[in-house]
């Protein structure tokens, strides 16, 4: 799940554009891409029993300016979790009611703005409830990607960002499919790609496309490896991917455009655009 799992076609959002909580309630009025990012723009029209026919014109919003409308189970719910805090319940205890209730992480931190009623204590139980994500990680003020190159034993070379924290391969990807690397036993030289590692684990990697070996259950030798800033990694994708690369000004499309969020193949296509001219 994504912190825009809220955002889709038919769902009720409050829209912030000033993020000054003065919100509108709006609704959804067209499909949602699968990855939503905060600049997506999302079709809106006005939740309002008042307006007339002709009113209902259709408005554009970043998804960063919408907030989850949460329900009166939800808000209920949240409450009996503050008031347990309050009474001294243990972290276990408030832990497994959030669980019980089947919110996110993400649904937390909105009931935690919403209220800030114990949101002190209740923001350290949430953090060690829910395993990080990529996109939390991508969230953080902090977070500034490193890039591994790898030469696997099948002939792929592929590229994707280097992850040291343990975190869900499943939700909040980004789109993006999760890995973990081995190290051998007796030295740090990196050893073996594989799905899952509980020993010997040096790192998780998260690349733009699947690998069939590792998605069947298999795992693939590493044979060479090199760790790159994401300013290296721009240079030699565009460098090894695109024939006119080397006569262009690179390092300021990479300044300018490179979107380390975005997939290379993406960033590759706004590259060539941009040194014919079609990018302003």
């Amino acid at each position: 799940m994504s912190k825009y799992d809220f955002i889709g076609m038919g769902q009720k959002v409050w829209y912030d554009p000033f993020n000054d909580n003065n919100c509108r309630l709006m609704q959804v009025c067209t499909k949602v891409p699968e990855i939503i990012k905060n600049d997506t723009r999302i079709s809106l029209i006005p939740v309002d029993s008042d307006a007339y026919e002709e009113e209902l014109s259709c408005e554009y919003a970043r998804a960063d300016e919408l907030k989850p409308y949460l329900n009166d189970f939800s808000k209920g719910y949240w409450c009996a979790v503050q008031n347990a805090v309050a009474n001294g319940a243990s972290d276990t205890t408030v832990s497994d009611m959030i669980k019980a209730a089947g919110f996110s992480y993400n649904e937390c931190i909105y009931l935690m703005e919403d209220s800030d009623f114990q949101s002190d204590k209740l923001s350290d139980i949430v953090e060690t409830t829910f395993p990080m994500t990529l996109g939390r990680l991508v969230d953080s003020l902090e977070f500034e990607p490193q890039f591994l190159m790898l030469e696997l034993s099948n002939g792929d070379v592929i590229r994707g960002i280097v992850i040291d924290e343990h975190i869900d391969h499943k939700r909040d990807t980004f789109g993006r499919y999760i890995y973990d690397v081995r190290h051998s036993d007796d030295t740090d030289a990196l050893a073996t790609l594989e799905n899952i590692v509980r020993v010997n684990r040096e790192c998780t990697i998260a690349i733009d496309k699947p690998i069939e070996e590792l998605e069947n259950g298999e795992y693939l030798e590493i044979v060479d490896w090199s760790y790159e800033s994401w300013e290296e990694a721009a240079e030699n994708v565009l460098l090894e991917e695109v024939d006119l690369a080397a006569t262009a000004d690179i390092q300021t499309f990479i300044s300018d455009y490179w979107e380390n969020l975005e997939t290379f193949e993406r960033n590759i296509a706004t590259f060539k655009q941009w040194i014919g001219q079609e990018i302003p």
